[in-house]
């Protein structure tokens, strides 16, 4: 209903996470940070969230797109109140109903008083779990205090380290344009003159930079990452590289008691700025695990991959298959635009078939907007 009476509005739901939190008794701690409207590749409904009485502040819509987004988020809660919409049932004794309640919006009215009433409810959700996971994370953050930092705030970099300031952590970064690293300290982070000052001074070391030859010169250089290294601190290297380089620049990580982990992402910029996108990693486990709540931030599917170097191939493989797609693209508007077909229909034709996929979602529409720049 609302897709059908505002899409705008649908799409900005769809689009941008929203958050929920709840703290209850001790050992219930429930998050969420996911799209009110969650769907699929292919458009297909995965979930609702909505609930204002656990709502968090909403921290991953961009300024420009906030007004509306509380606008859409009004009209959603209007369809939602609609008791046209409602489907009500009572259960006789013996009794159960089960649904999907991912896809459902589910809540219980008062009770009548009439009658007897030996059970309330009774089922085991995905969200215990989820609370249980959630606590002991948040325990583990908070007793180690991790400090982050960030080495290259471009295209990717800059929003990935730009959800980690939203979500306070504690922030270092370092970039050549000092008119980046002005607007991260503008906005609370500190800034270092140097990749091993700021090594010295942070946990976690994130680098995410243009190339492998780039990566080694920050890593390896005098007043480098490297020389700023010691005991049981984390280099996550976050550029699409090459798995024998990042293997061999973590041997020089190890040599000074630090762990590397390469952490390439997918998904595109778009999906960096609002921290929807994919992280795949390679590397220690129990890092991995150290710096979960770290990457949960910055993405929103994260994969643990294998041994160090995994996730770089992995990326690279994804890569490929996606530009294998973006080919296949561009011969297809060709071809629909040399037989005059309508081109707004022609990209949902290809969104609700067995042709569509990632790639035709994301950039079919950059070049129906007229534009090739997909901004990386």
């Amino acid at each position: 209903r609302l897709k059908d009476e505002n899409p705008d509005y649908f799409n900005l739901l769809s689009k941008y996470c929203a958050r929920f939190e709840y703290s209850g008794d001790k050992g219930v701690y429930l998050q969420s940070r996911r799209p009110m409207i969650e769907l699929s590749p292919d458009g297909e409904l995965i979930a609702i969230r909505f609930n204002n009485r656990s709502a968090a502040p909403i921290t991953d819509v961009p300024y420009v797109d906030m007004a509306n987004y509380y606008k859409a988020y009004r009209a959603f809660s209007d369809i939602i109140n609609d008791p046209n919409l409602a489907v009500n049932f009572k259960l006789n004794p013996g009794e159960c109903f089960i649904t999907d309640n991912t896809r459902v919006l589910h809540a219980r009215t008062a009770y009548s008083g009439e009658g007897t009433r030996w059970l309330q409810g009774c089922y085991v959700d995905k969200d215990g779990l989820l609370s249980t996971i959630s606590t002991m994370l948040e325990k583990k953050w908070l007793e180690v205090k991790m400090k982050v930092g960030f080495i290259g705030l471009g295209n990717v970099g800059g929003k990935l380290a730009g959800s980690l300031l939203r979500n306070k952590f504690d922030l270092t970064v370092i970039d050549l344009d000092s008119s980046l690293t002005k607007d991260f300290v503008a906005n609370g982070a500190s800034a270092t003159n140097s990749p091993k000052e700021l090594a010295q001074k942070v946990d976690i070391i994130i680098t995410c930079l243009p190339s492998p030859k780039i990566c080694s010169e920050v890593m390896e250089k005098k007043d480098g990452v490297i020389e700023g290294l010691s005991k049981n601190k984390i280099w996550l290297e976050m550029s699409t590289t090459d798995n024998k380089e990042v293997k061999r620049i973590g041997e020089l990580v190890k040599s000074k008691g630090a762990v590397p982990l390469d952490g390439p992402v997918s998904g595109g910029c778009h999906r960096a700025a609002t921290g929807n996108i994919a992280i795949f990693v390679g590397g220690e486990r129990e890092s991995f695990e150290k710096i979960l709540p770290a990457l949960t931030t910055m993405g929103r599917k994260i994969l643990h991959t294998g041994e160090l170097g995994s996730a770089s191939i992995l990326k690279v493989i994804t890569n490929y298959l996606a530009s294998t797609n973006l080919v296949a693209l561009g011969e297809a508007w060709a071809v629909a635009k040399k037989s005059n077909l309508d081109m707004n229909k022609t990209f949902k034709g290809i969104q609700v078939s067995s042709g569509n996929s990632f790639v035709h979602e994301t950039e079919s529409q950059v070049i129906l907007n007229g534009s090739y720049n997909i901004n990386f």
